[in-house]
């Protein structure tokens, strides 16, 4: 499946297969790599290590890129900041290094395996406020943007707040305009308009739609 990645697109993909995430994250990866982006993904259910032997079996020189400082692969632990969530100073902080890595390189990739437990799982607010300033920061920026979501894991309410903050979609193999995109909504209503109360059904009609 070739899917078609355009500057400053800021991507939602619904998987339920570590297979299915391959599926898109591997041709991301490697055709950054072929473009000479900087790729920087990171991981949560599966190590760096394991995303490291996966791109090789894919066909990329990964002691190469790493070497060159263009592929980083990190464990969704390593990025985390101390103190209370800030949308703000996340937003800034992560555009100075997309400023810094557009002088070194063509463009810049990011991937992230969206957490659904533990530390790094963020509550519904908090995504929704990371998620919208991604899709404005990325907006007209040499930047594309893959945010993965296990359907198998994750709840109706984050899966919803996904499909609330991303303008394009993958939904079973298939990419698209996202029609539940509302962004606009949120920031003209924030910060009352974070929260989500989706339930399974909700979310299965929304995801039916898409399929």
């Amino acid at each position: 499946m070739e899917y078609s990645f355009s500057r400053g697109i800021h991507v939602a993909h619904f998987y339920s297969s570590f297979s299915e995430q391959k599926e898109v994250g591997l041709p991301f990866l490697r055709e950054g790599l072929d473009l000479s982006e900087h790729c920087l993904f990171t991981v949560c259910d599966h190590s760096p290590d394991d995303w490291y032997f996966e791109l090789q079996a894919y066909g990329v020189d990964v002691a190469n890129e790493r070497q060159r400082g263009a592929l980083l692969v990190l464990d969704e632990a390593q990025t985390r900041t101390s103190g209370e969530f800030n949308s703000i100073r996340l937003a800034r902080d992560l555009w100075r290094m997309i400023q810094d890595l557009l002088t070194r390189f063509n463009g810049v990739r990011l991937a992230r395996e969206v957490p659904w437990q533990g530390d790094g799982a963020l509550t519904v607010d908090h995504l929704c406020q990371m998620e919208t300033a991604g899709s404005l920061l990325f907006e007209d920026a040499d930047v594309r943007a893959l945010c993965q979501y296990d359907l198998d894991q994750h709840p109706p309410a984050v899966i919803h707040t996904a499909l609330r903050t991303h303008p394009v979609v993958i939904v079973g193999g298939r990419m698209q305009p996202n029609p539940f995109y509302e962004v606009e909504s949120i920031v003209a209503n924030e910060p009352f308009h974070y929260g989500s109360n989706a339930s399974d059904e909700d979310v299965a009609q929304m995801l039916g739609a898409l399929r």
